[in-house]
């Protein structure tokens, strides 16, 4: 189901078009009153709704292609981000404006799970163009541009799944498991590979210091493609043969179950040889 919004307070403002992917987060209706509630812009929203990975981003892409000309600032924003304050995006705006030339920045969000910084919510000008790709697991791919990328990361600009539901965090932990090891994928992206095998180190180690089994459970859903003999098959993991089989990891284990199956993890130097030889291999 695709939605469009209008919010802002301001018509005569800088017109900003986010796109919104929503497939079962728990912040969803946060993310989009926090969207609402921009000030000092003018908001056109477009939210997909249940719609698979590849296919939604496409669909978001194509949306950007067809509509981001006529907007001064495109934006992509998951459904489990919740923008920090009311002006967030109109000083994204004017930061566009001071620098002619800038085509993407990046602004890191702060991950519950994690209980760290990490990449990131992107805005583009409205000269980038998306050509489309082949890719399954790395959806989310920037666009063709010619002006400079801009990384901020000592400032988060939203929370990033700060209420997960269980599944969603086991779900979590399953996608950027994924995305570390990266099964089947020619080409390996190292560097993204490291990037996300960093954050789920740093969820088992938030869970250590602050618990919730939320934590434990997203720690669960790398340990499932980790152990998984053929991990390319948990790339469909919401179909319902492979939803079956998350569930039934998920409910069949106590807090206690789980803390027992992963002490592995307390050693990390042994999971960074499995994981290595799964980037390697699979």
């Amino acid at each position: 189901m695709n939605q469009v919004l209008s919010g802002g307070d301001d018509m005569s403002a800088s017109k900003v078009l986010v796109g919104v992917m929503y497939s079962g987060e728990n912040e969803y209706e946060r993310c989009l009153q926090s969207i609402k509630l921009q000030k000092g812009v003018d908001v056109e929203l477009f939210a997909i709704e249940n719609t698979p990975n590849k296919e939604a981003h496409d669909r978001l892409y194509d949306k950007f292609n067809t509509d981001g000309d006529r907007c001064d600032l495109i934006v992509k924003i998951d459904a489990d981000m919740i923008l920090l304050d009311d002006f967030a995006l109109h000083r994204v705006v004017r930061l566009f404006k001071d620098n002619g030339s800038l085509d993407h920045l990046m602004i890191d969000v702060h991950d519950y799970l994690s209980d760290m910084p990490i990449p990131s919510m992107n805005f583009y000008s409205n000269r980038v163009k998306w050509r489309g790709n082949d890719e399954n697991l790395i959806v989310d791919y920037h666009g063709s541009y010619s002006g400079p990328l801009i990384r901020i990361m000592d400032g988060p600009i939203a929370n990033h799944m700060s209420d997960p539901g269980l599944m969603q965090a086991f779900y979590f932990g399953i996608h950027r498991c994924l995305k570390a090891i990266q099964p089947e994928r020619r080409k390996k992206d190292v560097g993204r590979a490291m990037l996300h095998w960093s954050i789920i180190t740093r969820i088992f180690e938030s869970y250590l210091r602050l618990g919730d089994v939320r934590r434990l459970l997203a720690m669960g859903g790398a340990h499932f493609v980790l152990n998984h003999p053929n991990p390319i098959e948990c790339l469909d993991y919401k179909s319902d043969r492979m939803s079956h089989q998350c569930k039934e990891f998920r409910e069949n284990r106590s807090e206690a179950d789980l803390a027992e199956l992963l002490e592995d993890w307390r050693y990390p130097l042994k999971m960074q040889k499995l994981w290595f030889s799964k980037l390697s291999k699979s």
